[in-house]
């Protein structure tokens, strides 16, 4: 008992820290306590993980959601719940979905503890968040209303029963548990010091990103430094070996685990952490045998064609298991496959035209939408007899059936029969489901008119145009949302008097009850550009900026991105007003709202309505954003703080390079990209005395692991020319050498393309390496790298044997 005590005094100073990981660390290891937690400790315990709730990182507000309802039997025995469900409730309001989602489930877990008082307002909130804009919030709210049946007032349960039926016809794909879970069931097992601290590094890590799948992890900008990638390659050994563990949850968890982190694996581990997972399509056990299936999912994506191929027989023989529970995340994962190596078109195609057939509805439907995911590789034989399967099932008497075979209709836009004929009857079927019954089956017809844009054949485009306009004053707000995107979508083919009908109705629709409908609407709007009514402009423009201080972020954020796009119809005398409302956009307390902000003041500098007294004011503004928390927004101020050189004042000149050579260094490629690009803009307005930091910033990024920074490195590089100086001249040419060998042909372009602006800088000693590469480009597989290379070859004559 002394040792347990030292070890939760130890918790509750760590929660203290400073470090975020380490306070949310703490916090997850005392909800795992439970009621092991000694009564005389209790009290504090649950105070301080109330706290954690108003933690200013999401990473502990996440860790605080699911540990007070850990610890529900012990918040109730304090006589605290009251407290904790109000601070659960306020969580159930946060910007990030991760921590509305755990919320929501621990409301759940609260169950008959939730304070009398308090049981309607958790029930009304539970119903708006099965509402929410994000699948996941969705689906934990209506698993914790299931939670929360007996104490739903009776005059609420017709609501509740209402909503529950409405979300069980949408059209999902097929729901993960986060990694997190999987992680938490492993790292006890991992006992080698360095790796157990590897591993629970990754645990913050996938609780703080929402990991589901390695497209979730392959998306971590975390994870992207060289050294985690070494670090996550140590542990996939150990990891693997624990795939043969006797406990069946270990080998689920272990082999879930490879397959989320196989973006990671070492190419020369590759083969056996496949050749495990595969083993594991064969346990005795179907919950190891379904996570197989997952993994080897994940896997498909990373593995050579000769693993491909073992790991797709291997996926067609778990679609045939006896076990539905294994059957469904096999038929999932195939939706996964991107490539069919030979023989394997037919086998696949085969299979999932059989699956379609399938007696359980959800194997059905996952096999329906794994046809549209799969559309590129669909082989010519079989796309006439995927396209009659579709049509057929457009009648099934399943409405989850119906609603996928309209989003995969959606999905074929780019593979529809050529005949007219044959489009014309497609475009009806899906006219028709947009009438459905099922409101999950509208929404899906909804969304599949919008992908089809300029492939509904031109007599039908007014009726597809009108019966959108019908379907947005729908009953039901997923249809709604759904119509105001597709709207936005088929900007391209609405012409003529049909315009003011669509706007005039778009506007209403920005008044909708819903934000997750008022947003869309205004990302719509903006779609439409041109197709605005001239007197109807100004309207639109005042709307937006209304829009602007909608209570709900994702509100605002899309009027701000819309006020933008549409700079260039923006009717004159505007100016003034839209600059300051964009202004007041770069101190919103949401990242998508000052991005959107800083990213509209570059779309209005290049329609020339920057207020001329304003100008210094706003390059300030947008230089101030270089120091925001959000790579998205450091990303957006480095590139427009480029369109606004003329705005910049010699006073602050010499503080915006020195930002923006900072932000070479960032650790968000979306920032270094840009901040690259606009330092080349910058070359003429570089200090003498930061010419060589300015050289040494933008020579760095030639080894950058993203593409889209090496390529904005080499045209950065193409204007050194004029500043760099004499004993980093032969670097420069060096790096411009390496990237014209680059796997990507935009950076082999932009390389070849600085080469030939750079005759006068080459050294000597370098001037026939400098030919041969270009030469050598100038027959590059590519057509536009061919092309650049051929003008740079003209003008590099003088040096060019």
């Amino acid at each position: 008992m002394e040792e347990l005590h030292l070890y939760i005094s130890r918790l509750l100073k760590s929660m203290d820290d400073s470090d975020k990981y380490t306070r949310a660390s703490a916090t997850r290891s005392l909800g795992e306590l439970k009621t092991k937690i000694p009564f005389g400790m209790r009290r504090k315990v649950v105070k301080k993980v109330i706290n954690a709730s108003k933690d200013n990182k999401d990473i502990v507000k996440h860790a605080s959601a699911i540990c007070i309802g850990q610890l529900r039997l012990i918040i109730f025995s304090e006589g605290m719940m009251y407290k904790a469900t109000e601070r659960l409730m306020k969580l159930s309001y946060d910007k990030e979905w991760g921590i509305r989602g755990a919320s929501a489930i621990s409301l759940g877990e609260l169950k008959e503890n939730i304070p009398v008082s308090m049981r309607a307002k958790v029930v009304k909130r539970m119903i708006s968040l099965t509402g929410d804009i994000d699948q996941n919030v969705r689906g934990f709210a209506v698993f914790a209303l299931g939670n929360l049946k007996n104490i739903v007032p009776g005059h609420m349960a017709r609501d509740v029963v209402k909503q529950l039926l409405t979300v069980s016809e949408e059209v999902e794909g097929y729901s993960r548990r986060y990694a997190s879970e999987a992680i938490s069931e492993i790292k006890d097992l991992i006992h080698d010091e360095r790796q157990k601290k590897i591993i629970n590094k990754l645990l913050n890590i996938s609780e703080e990103e929402n990991w589901t799948d390695s497209i979730s992890v392959s998306k971590s900008q975390v994870l992207q430094e060289a050294t985690l990638k070494e670090e996550i390659g140590e542990i996939i050994g150990s990891i693997a070996s624990l795939t043969k563990n006797e406990n069946k949850e270990i080998r689920k968890s272990s082999v879930e685990v490879l397959g989320i982190l196989s973006v990671f694996i070492p190419v020369q581990k590759i083969s056996d952490a496949t050749d495990k997972i595969l083993v594991s399509g064969n346990d005795p056990e179907e919950a190891v045998r379904a996570s197989a299936a997952l993994a080897l999912g994940d896997l498909i994506l990373r593995c050579p064609e000769n693993l491909q191929i073992e790991i797709i027989r291997k996926l067609l023989s778990l679609t045939e298991d006896s076990a539905l529970v294994v059957r469904r995340p096999a038929t999932y994962a195939m939706g996964n496959i991107r490539e069919l190596p030979g023989e394997m078109g037919d086998c696949v195609f085969n299979r999932l035209i059989k699956l379609c057939d399938d007696e359980d509805w959800y194997v059905k439907s996952l096999s329906i939408l794994n046809i549209g995911k799969l559309g590129a590789i669909i082989p010519e034989n079989k796309l006439q007899i995927i396209i009659d399967k579709l049509i057929f099932l457009s009648v099934n008497h399943d409405k989850i059936v119906r609603g996928s075979v309209a989003q995969a209709l959606g999905s074929l836009k780019d593979m529809l029969p050529k005949d007219a004929g044959e489009r014309r009857k497609i475009i009806k079927i899906v006219m028709g489901l947009s009438e459905d019954v099922g409101l999950g089956v509208r929404a899906s017809a909804v969304w599949a008119l919008g992908e089809l844009k300029d492939k509904i054949p031109y007599e039908m485009r007014r009726n597809v145009i009108y019966r959108l306009l019908e379907l947005s004053s729908d009953s039901n707000w997923y249809v709604r949302m759904h119509t105001a995107k597709s709207l936005g979508k088929l900007s391209i083919i609405i012409k003529g008097d049909v315009e003011v009908e669509v706007v005039e109705k778009l506007l209403g629709v920005t008044l909708d009850p819903e934000s997750s409908v008022r947003s869309p609407a205004a990302w719509a709007i903006g779609e439409l550009r041109m197709s605005i009514p001239k007197d109807t402009r100004k309207k639109v423009i005042e709307r937006l900026l209304e829009m602007g201080d909608d209570e709900e972020w994702i509100v605002r954020g899309s009027a701000v991105w819309a006020v933008g796009k549409l700079s260039k119809v923006t009717p004159g005398g505007m100016e003034n007003k839209i600059i300051e409302h964009l202004m007041k956009s770069l101190d919103d307390k949401e990242w998508n709202v000052r991005g959107g902000g800083i990213w509209s003041i570059g779309r209005l500098k290049d329609a020339g309505m920057i207020p001329e007294l304003v100008e210094e004011k706003v390059a300030g503004k947008v230089f101030a954003a270089f120091s925001d928390e959000d790579g998205y927004v450091r990303g957006y101020a480095a590139g427009t703080i480029g369109k606004l050189k003329t705005e910049v004042s010699d006073g602050m000149i010499k503080d915006v390079i020195k930002g923006l050579v900072e932000l070479t260094d960032d650790s968000d490629w979306n920032v270094r990209g840009p901040a690259a690009l606009t330092l080349g803009k910058f070359i003429d307005r570089v200090p003498e005395d930061m010419k060589g930091a300015v050289s040494k910033g933008l020579l760095k990024l030639t080894g950058d692991v993203e593409w889209a920074v090496r390529h904005s490195a080499a045209y950065a590089q193409g204007q050194l020319r004029t500043i760099i100086p004499k004993d980093m001249k032969e670097n420069l040419v060096n790096s411009l050498l390496k990237l014209t060998g680059d796997g990507d042909w935009v950076v082999r372009d932009a390389a070849v393309r600085a080469l030939g602006g750079l005759v006068a800088v080459i050294p000597k000693n370098k001037k026939e390496a400098v030919s041969d590469a270009v030469k050598k480009l100038s027959k590059d597989s590519n057509r536009t790298v061919r092309d650049s290379a051929k003008r740079s070859l003209k003008r590099l004559k003088s040096i060019v044997s």
